[in-house]
């Protein structure tokens, strides 16, 4: 039935999981569930949870430990392994998170606010 709504039955739930900033150095994950809270459209996926102020869509680290693994890359001249280990994800998993890329994100806002005098 095409064009009719249907209320939304509850069967499942998603968990995101989230390397996110320390705590101390004790490694901390954000844990966040989504389910369709809603009616939902006949035969359209199932609405979630809006993460995206949280972290980049499919990325295993949240925006802050983002900025805290550069922040011990640049300030604390950690590795990328002790980075890894902070955030208790995989050595890959840190590097690919995009690190060097909230580096440069950073810079280009830092530059253009500068360049404008403005907050």
């Amino acid at each position: 039935m095409p064009g009719v709504w249907l209320p939304g039955v509850a069967r499942d739930s998603v968990v995101r999981r989230l390397a996110h900033e320390p705590f101390g150095w004790r490694p901390t994950t954000l844990e966040g569930t989504g389910a369709p809270p809603v009616p939902v459209y006949w035969l359209r996926p199932v609405w979630r949870q809006d993460t995206s102020k949280a972290a980049e869509p499919r990325a295993k680290v949240s925006r802050r430990g983002l900025r805290w693994a550069l922040e011990a890359i640049v300030v604390g001249h950690l590795g990328m392994s002790r980075v890894a280990a902070g955030l208790a994800v995989a050595w890959d998993t840190a590097n690919a998170a995009g690190v060097l890329a909230e580096g440069k994100r950073l810079r280009c806002s830092t530059t253009s606010t500068a360049l404008t005098g403005s907050r």
